[in-house]
């Protein structure tokens, strides 16, 4: 099977076909269960994103099958992830796609950023802002909404709009035909030309005014001489009108592929582009006699082998970042920063095929690979401490080179793994053929070896079978500490230690709760003087909130509480994470409280901590497996498994979701009965200033809604699940199934 990593982590195009996706399921269901059968497996990224953290254990485990979960993962894994040449070319700079060097960047700055606009067009739509903690935070919002616009610098704002390309071409339509930057010219040449040169520099202006972005692609296309390009750009992008600026620039040697069906193609009301674009690719025409005649054909060709009828051609990220091949690229531009690490490696793949070069000389087997990033320019210098001269650009390419630096190092575990680990050379000398002479302490120890692994078949599976509340070690547990009494600061101390240490180690447990310790002292005295580090509710709050990651683990302390609670495995580390909850719950849970809701999201026209996006509605925003979205079906009632942290800003939650959602985004709406919901609260003490958290209890019982899609600037349509929150999860059923990711 190739491409396997869909079973796991399934294609957009995938992800909204509910049919394609009960397919998937029946699929990865079949091969978990197949006996007596050989499956072999065939990806690039073999990884999923899990909290935060990068695995490969999702996908081995259905490629071991249920039969074989019990035993270790010796010799289901092969790793060759080598790109040898002649095979493939050559990628430069040196590094991609392992790592993001500076070379690989070009960096320039918005031209004629229209910061007053921007601030007066905001400050019509958006709600007064509300007094007190969030204000500050509200602040950081708008300067955050004005760098998203960077995504594709000022053409965010123009460059999806047919018409726009009519104020780019000037009133003759020549403006695009002029050089975007002069030749040097003799001395004696330059006195002559003074008057036309002054009048280009006005149309030139007038281009990079427009779409700083798109004007610098083009414009490094001329630098870079006549060789084979791709240009990948998103549709809400500019990816029509980069087409038919390049079309311009670049006549008669230009195409277009947009991946899309004929018949949407053709509803386009501009004749040019539809004949730009052409058609889609025809597989089935491939092998007849007259060929499939689309652009992506026209430019694979063995006569288009170094660009001779088509030398540069313009793509739709959104629908040919995956499953598409184009040869003998010399040079790919990537418009946008790709938001996840599986978009970055697809995208470069794009150009990186298997005998995608053959019949080039070796010196002309290479990729040059070109990532633009647009800077906000210095006049916005000073509006945000922590994020003063940041654009969208650059926030999302600093997290997409950490977590590029983060796969990879998981990737190369599984590469530990991997049976043929230390087989394939990498100095250039071939591992011996022969087997080295046989001794009978290695014999010896082969048998125990074997001897070891058939009694592990035989052995019975330690699955966790609870898959409601009603058996869970959960309720089992809450009922074994139930008769003890109010918590206290030290029992929080205490349960935190003991739930941490099975995950981290007892000496990465101690030093995490030392400097846990030394930071609540100066949080009472730099932050909160009304904060009480012996009160068991003031203080777990503070530690639930807390960004600091627990040593050993890569994560912060509330989602190793979380992933106890999914575990689910019966013992001290589960009794503990429950004392922890119980003092959590001072706060969570109305019924261990003396009275109301302390805030609630009461819609835009509150004031202060009360004020929400949508009234009794908060939001919350992350990534969900596709595989997992046909669970949640319109009516379907089901319980969390763990604490679920809403926001009462739908734009924190965005952000969220763009920051954690990888290449999965979801956004999440829960409805509440106004001001009864018995276990959910307001978190109004948090590590966090800015971060405010309506926090709600484990095993809390939700009803979907709907589902929905909704389209944002920066990706394909991610699906909005709205659910309502029961009242009371005590006079729901204990049966209910459990939400497989939320």
């Amino acid at each position: 099977m190739d491409e396997v990593h869909n079973l796991v982590n399934p294609s957009n195009e995938i992800a909204k076909d509910p049919k394609r996706l009960a397919m998937l399921d029946r699929l990865k269901h079949m091969l978990q269960t197949a006996t007596n059968s050989v499956l072999v497996g065939f990806t690039a990224t073999p990884l999923v994103e899990d909290n935060g953290q990068w695995t490969f254990r999702p996908l081995l485990d259905i490629i071991k099958g249920d039969s074989n979960l019990g035993v270790s993962d010796e010799g289901f894994v092969s790793y060759f992830m080598a790109g040898p040449t002649p095979a493939f070319p050559q990628i430069n700079p040196r590094g991609v796609p392992e790592e993001l060097p500076e070379e690989l960047i070009h960096k320039f700055e918005l031209k004629n950023w229209p910061i007053s606009t921007v601030e007066s067009k905001q400050t019509q739509s958006k709600p007064p802002k509300p007094k007190g903690n969030l204000a500050a935070y509200n602040n950081e919002l708008d300067i955050e909404r004005k760098a998203e616009r960077c995504s594709v610098g000022m053409s965010a704002l123009h460059a999806a709009k047919d018409r726009i390309i009519k104020v780019l071409q000037g009133d003759k339509g020549e403006l695009l035909k002029m050089k975007f930057e002069k030749e040097d010219q003799q001395d004696e040449e330059e006195e002559q030309q003074d008057e036309e040169e002054e009048q280009q520099d006005k149309s030139v202006k007038r281009i990079e005014g427009f779409s700083t972005k798109l004007y610098e692609v083009c414009d490094n296309i001329r630098k870079f001489g006549k060789f084979k390009t791709l240009v990948l750009v998103h549709d809400r992008h500019g990816f029509k009108l980069l087409a038919k600026m390049l079309d311009i620039y670049f006549p008669s040697t230009t195409a277009a592929y947009a991946g899309i069906d004929d018949q949407q193609i053709q509803s386009w009301k501009d004749t040019k582009l539809k004949q730009l674009v052409g058609t889609k690719h025809n597989s089935k025409l491939v092998a007849t006699k007259d060929g499939c005649a689309c652009n992506l054909c026209r430019f694979n060709s063995k006569c288009n082998l170094r660009g001779e009828q088509i030398r540069i051609i313009v793509a739709d990220s959104k629908f040919c970042s995956e499953g598409v091949s184009f040869f003998g690229v010399r040079h790919l531009h990537l418009v946008d920063v790709p938001l996840s690490v599986s978009s970055y490696l697809q995208r470069v793949g794009r150009a990186v095929r298997f005998n995608g070069h053959a019949g080039l000389p070796p010196e002309e087997s290479n990729v040059c690979v070109h990532l633009y990033c647009a800077t906000l320019p210095t006049e916005t210098a000073g509006l945000s401490q922590d994020n003063k001269e940041k654009s969208r650009d650059e926030i999302s390419l600093r997290e997409l080179t950490e977590h590029v630096s983060a796969y990879h190092r998981a990737l190369f575990e599984l590469r530990d793994i991997a049976v043929d680990q230390g087989m394939w050379s990498d100095d250039g000398h071939c591992p011996t053929s022969s087997y080295p002479p046989s001794h009978p302490e290695c014999d010896e120890l082969l048998m125990k070896a074997l001897a070891a692994l058939e009694q592990q078949k035989e052995e019975p599976l330690h699955i966790r079978q609870s898959r409601h509340f009603a058996d869970s070690n959960y309720r089992q547990t809450l009922e074994d500490i139930r008769e003890e009494g109010v918590p206290t600061a030290d029992d929080v101390w205490s349960a935190v230690q003991s739930f941490v240490e099975p995950y981290a180690g007892r000496e990465s447990a101690k030093d995490y709760l030392d400097e846990m310790q030394a930071f609540v002292k100066s949080y009472q005295i730099d932050d909160d003087s009304t904060f009480n580090p012996e009160s068991a509710k003031h203080l777990s709050m503070l530690l639930w909130t807390s960004l600091v990651k627990v040593h050993g683990t890569g994560v912060e302390l509330c989602s190793l509480l979380n992933r106890c609670f999914r575990e689910d495995q019966s013992g001290p580390a589960l009794q503990a994470a429950l004392r922890f909850r119980k003092a959590l719950n001072l706060s969570v849970v109305k019924l261990a409280r003396a009275q109301q809701h302390i805030h609630w999201p009461n819609g835009p026209d509150a004031h202060g901590l009360d004020w929400s996006t949508e009234k009794d509605a908060t939001f919350r925003g992350g990534g969900l497996p596709r595989e997992h979205l046909q669970f949640y079906s319109a009516g379907k009632k089901f319980r969390t498994q763990h604490y679920v942290a809403t926001s009462f800003d739908r734009e924190v939650a965005e952000n969220f979701m763009h920051m954690r959602g990888g290449e999965s985004k979801v956004l999440w709406k829960f409805n509440f009965v106004p001001k009864l919901c018995m276990h959910v609260a307001f978190l109004n003490r948090s590590a966090s200033k800015d971060e405010k958290e309506f926090l709600l209890e484990p095993y809390t019982v939700l009803t979907v809604v709907e589902v929905c899609y909704k389209d944002y600037p920066e990706d394909v349509s991610v699906p909005v699940i709205e659910v309502n929150v029961a009242k009371d999860n005590q006079k729901h059923e204990l049966d209910l199934p459990l939400a497989p990711w939320i």
